[in-house]
């Protein structure tokens, strides 16, 4: 995973330092329906079951607008949770740019902040696992080298409190799972479905529209399993602030579907600007640039 043993070692030693005090959570079970009990499922076949699924597969990806052929945004994301047994506390600002498939975040304090995550090639996924193209560095703008060669996962797991490759981050965020294998998927009951994508690491998409189905799907979760481990991670949405921005709430699934302690996170936002211009520099980690003014 490292390139040397000195990489790893500052690796550890510089997350370490970020991540804060413990604390014992206590995590509600749900089932994997997002309900309170489970419901009876029922798999979907035929042209009207695969139009189904694609609809809620698809249809919740929000509608982005786009700037001299750009889709970029940046926004300020509060995390309040636990991982590992240790408190999540921190507000971060975050740049996407959903054109090219990049994101930074930082936290929000003046510069230079204690370390600056930049992630570029979110789209370029050619293996089994949704990291294994993504050029992911930890820059330290107060002191040290920068931190190269490690996995978004890896990364993330500790900046975060949540171990979501920054590709898995970005689908969370914009509710657009990308696939390259085909769908299957259940109905778990009049207007609610759950999406199977079946690539080489299968995940899962639960999705609710009105009965009478007149009214488009809502996003209410997706998951994934996480690759060397019997976790899944879990996002369950619990809201909207602006049209695309959904609050979302990350936790660890056992492969059973209970939910368990070893990570709860919620996410939630504010200061969004949609449809900005950001300096390429922005997402340089050669020529970092402050971040731009609020």
């Amino acid at each position: 995973m490292f390139t040397n043993h000195a990489d790893s070692q500052r690796f550890g030693v510089v997350l370490t330092a970020l991540l804060v005090t413990a604390c014992a959570p206590t995590t509600t079970q749900l089932a994997a329906s997002g309900e309170s009990r489970p419901a009876t499922a029922r798999e979907m076949s035929g042209a009207d079951g695969q139009r189904t699924l694609l609809e809620a597969a698809f249809r919740p990806c929000a509608d982005w607008p786009e700037v001299n052929g750009t889709v970029a945004t940046t926004a300020e994301l509060t995390l309040d949770g636990v991982s590992s047994g240790g408190r999540v506390s921190s507000r971060l600002w975050l740049a996407l740019d959903l054109t090219s498939g990049a994101i930074r975040f930082e936290p929000v304090q003046p510069w230079p902040p204690a370390f600056v995550y930049i992630g570029t090639g979110l789209y370029e996924r050619h293996g089994d696992e949704p990291d294994v193209d993504v050029d992911s560095t930890l820059i330290l703008p107060r002191g040290g080298d920068p931190v190269r060669h490690v996995r978004s996962r890896d990364l993330l797991s500790s900046l975060l409190g949540v171990p979501l490759s920054a590709p898995e981050l970005i689908a969370v965020i914009t509710g657009c799972q990308p696939s390259r294998g085909s769908l299957g998927g259940y109905t778990l009951g009049p207007g609610r479905v759950r999406v199977i994508f079946e690539d080489a690491l299968p995940a899962d998409l639960w999705a609710v529209r009105d009965a009478s189905e007149r009214s488009g799907w809502a996003l209410l979760a997706m998951g994934r399993a996480i690759p060397g481990r019997t976790l899944q991670w879990r996002a369950d949405y619990t809201g909207r602030v602006l049209t695309p921005f959904r609050h979302f709430r990350i936790r660890s699934q056992n492969w059973n579907g209970v939910m368990n302690r070893d990570f709860d996170v919620s996410f939630s936002w504010s200061n969004i600007r949609l449809g900005v211009v950001l300096d390429t520099n922005v997402f340089s980690a050669e020529s970092l640039a402050p971040r731009p003014p609020s």
